[in-house]
């Protein structure tokens, strides 16, 4: 009896406190509330990168994936070229003003400036390591300029230092070609693979006439050490392990007419350069599994056709080839799981768009993700269990605009949102994943 007392006597205190603590709260703003749901929404507090402009400013918005402003980072009259995320870190981001290249973190806070003087001296193609301390670039080619040298370099964002890997090859008569392109690091962050000029084919090739042929390397950042893997490649992807890597080859080929058409062709060569293996022939676009075994890729025609071909998964010794789609371009894969996503092109008002759809290998099946248009490759979140992907807007009649929306759809490719509409922006130059 007395422990049915106790009991009763708690329960009722418990009311008590609850029914005082509701008449004394102070109400929370609209803000607030939208606040809390995101969090116990979210959980592991997921967010996506925004960059965009407007008439007045170019921001960084901070977003959660159910669309809750978790940071505005204003950049005021400095133009955004280019952003790279690092998945591994809280949101650390390479920003590109005039002159000045930071990585933020996720409070909009300068963490390093990379010491890189001008924005137009280096190519696009720079990269952030996945370990989040490393920064590779390739400065363009001009004979004359001593900085402008084509060569390969990596920034240690630690010590804020630029270490010179590797030069570029000149070759007499095709100055505009030099330059080493495409770097890659390896998944520990200690190889930069690339590619190289290393010569040029221009007889009886399709326009635009001739082809720069380039020379695969990978370079040691430690030792500052280069490994020369093969003199036709480039686009180097490393294996999730780091023990492979796919890239794109070019071969001759003799159309009806006896014409030499150069095509791509899809290798995968040891780390060490000792074994080289053809995977797929007239293909581009190699990317790795998750696990490793498997590579997607899409057919292709000779040297500048721009067409969409057949999406295929082949195993990466290359046997047991897929066919996913008949058409389609880039495509993506889950770091955490064999899942892929692609663009598929598509026709709409006289104009081609693409569509993004979902694929699981292991059960053959494909879904596509959301039913409007998406001008962009998706991209899965680090973890693996979100997706997030732009989409064009369409107006109050249902007819496309120019404008795109941001989308987050779940790693089944169902409970698709918009996340961006509590944002007020122009135009969405990048997006990506915070962590």
């Amino acid at each position: 009896m007395k422990l049915v007392l106790a009991f009763c006597c708690v329960l009722l205190t418990a009311f008590l406190l609850t029914s005082c603590a509701g008449k004394t709260e102070v109400k929370s703003t609209e803000e607030e509330s939208k606040r809390e749901i995101s969090r116990a929404e979210v959980g592991i507090d997921d967010v996506a990168v925004v960059v965009a402009s407007s008439e007045s400013a170019n921001k960084i918005f901070l977003l959660t994936t159910v669309g809750y402003v978790k940071k505005d980072i204003d950049l005021g009259d400095q133009k955004v070229e280019a952003v790279w995320q690092n998945p591994s870190k809280d949101l650390a981001l390479a920003k590109i003003g005039f002159n000045r290249w930071y990585l933020i973190n996720a409070k909009g806070q300068k963490q390093v400036k990379v010491p890189v003087e001008e924005i137009g001296d280096i190519r696009q193609d720079a990269t952030l390591s996945t370990t989040g301390d490393k920064f590779a670039f390739a400065y363009h080619y001009e004979p004359s300029s001593s900085k402008k040298d084509g060569s390969l370099n990596v920034v240690n964002l630690g010590a804020g230092q630029i270490v010179k890997l590797a030069q570029p090859k000149v070759i007499s008569g095709l100055e505009k070609l030099v330059g080493i392109r495409h770097p890659a690091f390896s998944p520990d962050g200690t190889k930069i693979a690339y590619d190289d000029l290393e010569s040029y084919q221009a007889d009886n090739l399709p326009v635009p006439q001739g082809r720069r042929i380039s020379s695969l390397w990978v370079a040691d950042i430690s030792q500052q050490r280069l490994l020369h893997l093969t003199s036709n490649g480039e686009k180097p992807v490393w294996s999730p392990k780091g023990d492979k890597i796919a890239y794109v080859s070019y071969r001759a080929y003799q159309d009806e007419n006896g014409n030499s058409l150069l095509y791509p062709e899809i290798h995968v060569v040891s780390a060490d350069g000792k074994i080289d293996l053809r995977i797929a022939e007239k293909a581009d676009n190699p990317a790795w599994s998750a696990d490793g075994r498997m590579i997607s890729y899409s057919t292709s025609g000779p040297m500048s056709y721009n067409e969409p071909g057949l999406l295929y998964i082949v195993n990466s010794d290359g046997n047991n080839p897929t066919l996913v789609s008949n058409k389609a371009t880039a495509s993506y894969w889950s770091s955490h799981s064999n899942r892929l996503v692609f663009l598929s092109p598509t026709k709409e008002e006289g104009r081609r768009y693409y569509v993004s759809y979902l694929y699981y290998p292991q059960g053959d099946y494909k879904q596509e993700l959301g039913t409007d248009i998406n001008p962009e490759l998706p991209i899965f979140s680090p973890e693996g269990s979100q997706i997030i992907f732009p989409a064009l807007v369409r107006d109050s009649e249902g007819k496309l605009t120019d404008k795109r929306g941001l989308f987050i759809a779940n790693q089944d490719g169902k409970q698709v949102r918009r996340i961006d509409e509590q944002i007020d922006f122009d135009k969405l130059i990048t997006f990506g994943w915070g962590r």
